[in-house]
C-alpha cells in the first residue's frame, strides 16, 4: 500500500482549498435545490440511497417543470441523438473540398457519433443541461471503457469542486464518491484498502459505504507520464489507493454564464429563485383562503356545548333559541381571482426565466391569432439572440472538449481511419449544425432571402441589376449557413467544366445553325438564278435572249 508522500500532500491541500471555495456556493445551491430542483444537489456529503427529498412538499411544481423544459430543449436543440449535430471541416476551404478529405471527415464524424450513441453520454448530457440550468455549472466525467469505448458519469452540485487556469479552462477537479466496500475492492484491489474496509469485507459487510476522494490536476511534478495526474484515496485514511494519469482533461465543466473570475457560473435557476419562493407563498395563501372559505372557524354558544352538531354539507341542526346558532368567527373575503392572477403571473415569469416558450416554440393562443408568421419569427429570433452567448459558451466549454476527448480515445484504440496525406499536420475544425446552432444563423439566412427578393423585384424594372449579384457566391454562403451537405453542391472546378462544355456546345450549335442558314441562302440563290434563266420571254427564254445578244454582238 503506497503512503502519501510530501508531494502528494500538496495535492491534498489543493483538494481542501477547492472544497473551501465550493462551500461558499452551497447555501445558494441548497435554496435552488429546494425550490427548483429537489432531485438535484448532494450536500452534507450524504450517502447514496437514503431516499431523502429536498422539497419537503412544495405546493407548486412550475419551477421544476420549467427546468425540465429547458433541459429537454437544450438536449434536442444542441445534441440531439436522432440527428447529426456537428460536422468536421478545415480552415482551408480548398483542402476541405478535396474528395478524399471530405470522405475522411465524414467517416470520422460517423465514428464519433456512433460511439456517443452506443454509450451513456446522451443520458448524461440530458442531466447535465438540468444541472447547468439550475445551478449555473455542471460536470461530466468521461472515462475509457472496455465495453462501450467511453463511459460518462454525471455529477451534481455539492459533490465536486473545480479550479480554472488563466485561459478560463478547467485544470483542477476534486470530488467525493461513495463506493461499497466490494466495489472499492474491485476497483482498487483489496490489498490497497485500509484495514477498516478489509475488516468489513471479512465480516460480510461488503455493501457498507466507503467514502473515496478523487483529485485530477496537471502533473507538473511529472509523477506520471501523463499531462494530468489522477489520485484516489480513502477519506481520512491518508493512504493512496491509485495513482493514474490522463492524456486529456477528462472532465467537462460547462457554465451557463460566469462572472469575472468566478469559477462557478450562474444560470436561470439563480434568476428564478426569488420568484419561485414567491410562487410557493402565493400558492400557500391561496390554499389557506380556499380552506377558510370552505371550512371557516366557527363559534358556538356555551349552551350548545355537548350537543351533537351536523357540520357536514346538508346537515340539519335544531336550536330552541335562535341565538344559539353557530356562526363564523369572522368573515373571510379573499380575492380569489386576484390570487389566481398573481399565481399565473408568477408562473409565467418563472417559465420565461427558463426560456420555456422558446424551447416549446409556441405562444399563447391569443398571440398566435393576432401576430403574423413573420412577427412570430422575429420574436423567436430575438430570444435566440439572447441565448446565443450561452450556446457559444457551451460549445466552447462542453462540446469542443467532449468531442476532442472522444476523438483521442478512439484514435488510441485504432478506431479512427487513416487520414489522407493532404491532412498531415493540418488541424480539424468542428462546426456545429444543431437546431440551435443553425437558428443562430437564421438572421444571415433571412438577409440572403431578403436580398434575393429585392433583386427579383428590381429586375422587373431594370434587368441590368442582376449583373450586380454574384449568384454563385450567394448559393455558397446559403449552403454554408444552412449546413446543407456539401456533396449536394458541385465544386467550382466541376461547375467551370460544365459551363465550358455548355458554352462549347452552344457555340457549336450556333455555328451549325449559321452554316445551315448560309447553305439555305446559297441554295435559294442558285434556284433563283435558274428560275430567272428559264423564265419565258418573247422569242424564247432569258438565257436565249442573252446568248442571242452575245452572238449578235460577236457578229
Amino acid at each position: 500500500m503506497k503512503q502519501i508522500d510530501v508531494k502528494e500532500k500538496k495535492f491534498l491541500l489543493q483538494f481542501e482549498r477547492m472544497k473551501e471555495e465550493r462551500e461558499k456556493m452551497v447555501p445558494l445551491w441548497r435554496d435552488i435545490a429546494y425550490y427548483i430542483a429537489p432531485n438535484r444537489g448532494l450536500f452534507d456529503e450524504r450517502q447514496p440511497n437514503q431516499g431523502q427529498s429536498e422539497d419537503n412538499g412544495l405546493l407548486d411544481s412550475t419551477p421544476t417543470r420549467a427546468l425540465g423544459t429547458l433541459q429537454a430543449g437544450m438536449q434536442g436543440g444542441l445534441t440531439s441523438p436522432s440527428r447529426a449535430w456537428f460536422q468536421l471541416t478545415l480552415n482551408d476551404p480548398e483542402l476541405a473540398d478535396i474528395p478524399s478529405v471530405m470522405v475522411w471527415l465524414d467517416e470520422v464524424r460517423e465514428v464519433i457519433l456512433n460511439t456517443l450513441s452506443q454509450s451513456n453520454i446522451y443520458n448524461c448530457l440530458h442531466g447535465l443541461y438540468g444541472e447547468i440550468g439550475a445551478f449555473g455549472i455542471g460536470a461530466l466525467f468521461i472515462d475509457e471503457d472496455d465495453g462501450e469505448v467511453i463511459n460518462g458519469r454525471l455529477l451534481t452540485a455539492g459533490e465536486y469542486s473545480v479550479s480554472f487556469d488563466s485561459r478560463g479552462m478547467p485544470d483542477g477537479f476534486g470530488r467525493y464518491l461513495w463506493m461499497s466496500a466490494e466495489q472499492a475492492a474491485g476497483e482498487f484491489g483489496e490489498e490497497n484498502l485500509s484495514e477498516r474496509v478489509r475488516t468489513k469485507l471479512r465480516n460480510g459487510r461488503g455493501q457498507d459505504w466507503v467514502k473515496i476522494c478523487h483529485l485530477i490536476r496537471p502533473d507538473a511534478g511529472k509523477e506520471t507520464r501523463f499531462p494530468y495526474i489522477s489520485l484516489y484515496w480513502e477519506d481520512g485514511q491518508g493512504l493512496s489507493l491509485s495513482l493514474r494519469g490522463y492524456e486529456e482533461f477528462p472532465v467537462m465543466i460547462p457554465r451557463w454564464e460566469p462572472v469575472g473570475s468566478d469559477f462557478y457560473g450562474y444560470g436561470p435557476g439563480w434568476l428564478a429563485l426569488g420568484e419561485s419562493k414567491t410562487l410557493q407563498e402565493l400558492r400557500r395563501d391561496y390554499l389557506v383562503a380556499q380552506k377558510m372559505n370552505i371550512s371557516p372557524p366557527v363559534v358556538f354558544p356555551q349552551s350548545a356545548k355537548g350537543d351533537r352538531m351536523q357540520l357536514f354539507p346538508g346537515g340539519v341542526n335544531f336550536a330552541s333559541d335562535p341565538k344559539n346558532v353557530a356562526r363564523a368567527v369572522y368573515q373571510v373575503q379573499a380575492d380569489i381571482p386576484g390570487q389566481l392572477q398573481a399565481i399565473a403571473d408568477s408562473r409565467q415569469l418563472i417559465s420565461q426565466e427558463f426560456y420555456s416558450d422558446l424551447f416549446l416554440m409556441i405562444a399563447a393562443t391569443e398571440d398566435r391569432r393576432q401576430m403574423t408568421a413573420t412577427e412570430v419569427d422575429v420574436r423567436q429570433e430575438e430570444k435566440l439572440q439572447m441565448l446565443g452567448p450561452v450556446i457559444e459558451r457551451l460549445e466552447h466549454e462542453l462540446l469542443n472538449p467532449m468531442i476532442g476527448r472522444v476523438y483521442m480515445i478512439l484514435q488510441r484504440r485504432g478506431m479512427i481511419p487513416r487520414p489522407p496525406d493532404e491532412l498531415q499536420g493540418k488541424a480539424v475544425r468542428i462546426e456545429y449544425i444543431s437546431m440551435l446552432a443553425l437558428a443562430q444563423k437564421a438572421g444571415s439566412l433571412g438577409s440572403i432571402n431578403q436580398l434575393m427578393a429585392l433583386v427579383a423585384g428590381l429586375a422587373g424594372l431594370s434587368p441590368e441589376i442582376i449583373d450586380k449579384l454574384d449568384s454563385d457566391e450567394v448559393l455558397d454562403q446559403f449552403v454554408k449557413l444552412s449546413a446543407i451537405p456539401a456533396v449536394l453542391i458541385r465544386q467550382d472546378e466541376q461547375v467551370a467544366a460544365i459551363r465550358e462544355q455548355r458554352r462549347a456546345q452552344q457555340e457549336q450549335a450556333q455555328a451549325m445553325a449559321q452554316a445551315q442558314s448560309l447553305a439555305q441562302a446559297a441554295k435559294s440563290g442558285a434556284g433563283a438564278v435558274k428560275d430567272l434563266a428559264t423564265a419565258p420571254v418573247q422569242g424564247g427564254s432569258v438565257m436565249d435572249a442573252v446568248f442571242s445578244r452575245q452572238g449578235g454582238a460577236e457578229a
